[in-house]
């Protein structure tokens, strides 16, 4: 996986969210590209994979980044979430600081991703 060309990312959208710590996040991507020029994101990876680019970022959150488990995933196809979730147990992040990685679409809880994730006991 290599990090994505800047047009590779034109018209992702966002397909759902996942689960894990920023710790999770930054032992598997690296660190952050940091925030974007509107202050709307703090946080941003992006990586070229098989099935497009994924991009994981928080949007308009206001809780520190250490302390955040909801992240947005974007791309240009849902086919991206599968991606995710395979690159996650392939590299056995999962558990490694005591949290779960969850990947799921956004139509998945109109009550919104928190309350999907509480629904799994995690």
């Amino acid at each position: 996986m290599k990090k994505s060309n800047i047009h590779d990312r034109d018209g992702c959208g966002l397909m759902g969210y996942v689960y894990c710590s920023l710790n999770s996040l930054v032992t598997r991507f690296g660190p952050s590209l940091g925030p974007s020029l509107d202050g709307k994101v703090r946080a941003k990876w992006e990586y070229d994979t098989p099935v497009g680019v994924i991009t994981i970022y928080d949007y308009k959150e206001d809780i520190p980044l250490d302390s955040l488990k909801v992240w947005h995933i974007g791309g240009h196809s849902s086919a991206v979430l599968l991606e995710l979730s395979r690159i996650f147990s392939r590299h056995s992040i999962c558990k490694r600081d005591g949290s779960a990685v969850v990947v799921y679409p956004k139509a998945i809880s109109p009550s919104g991703p928190d309350e999907y994730v509480k629904s799994l006991g995690v």
